[in-house]
């Protein structure tokens, strides 16, 4: 239980644990004082399974400098072996690629990559898409995984943030 006091509105949260997977769970937060006892409203929430295809997020670029960047994200395999890499490129044709990394496991971890050699005042790290499913071919190690696709596009140069 926790325990607040004041006359403003907080932000709480609890991480939980040892979930069934695949499983719909209801929560509402619950807030009592000399006053009386309030109930929020029902949420829910759906576990994800214990395999399947993984989940991704793209996470700003970083080290920005004049020819080169570091492209951030974060995977979850999901429980399989995964292969994750960035595409990149000047246009929404992208044609680059990062070098390929392994991941496996169950829960988030942060993936980056070192991009170098751009064209200098050029670029900018744009909107992301979502992944894709696993590419003809592919290796039976596990799914192929593209992160999130991150256009390298614009006339004005890359600034970096202050």
């Amino acid at each position: 239980m926790l325990t607040q006091t004041g006359t403003t509105v907080r932000n709480i949260g609890a991480n939980i644990s040892s979930l069934s997977a695949s499983t719909v769970y209801h929560f509402r937060i619950v807030a009592h004082n000399s006053a009386g006892t309030t109930f929020s409203g029902d949420r829910t929430c759906t576990t994800l399974r214990v395999t399947g295809p993984p989940v991704v997020t793209t996470k700003p670029a970083t080290l920005i400098a004049s020819v080169s960047a570091m492209l951030n994200g974060s995977v979850d395999p999901h429980g399989l072996t995964t292969s994750v890499y960035f595409q990149y490129g000047t246009t929404t044709s992208y044609g680059l690629t990062t070098v390929r990394q392994s991941q496996s496991g169950n829960t988030y971890r942060n993936v980056s990559a070192n991009i170098s050699s751009l064209r200098a005042s050029t670029f900018i790290i744009s909107e992301s898409r979502p992944p894709t499913a696993a590419a003809p071919g592919t290796a039976a190690t596990g799914p192929l995984l593209h992160l999130p696709r991150l256009v390298l596009q614009s006339s004005q140069p890359i600034r970096r943030p202050t």
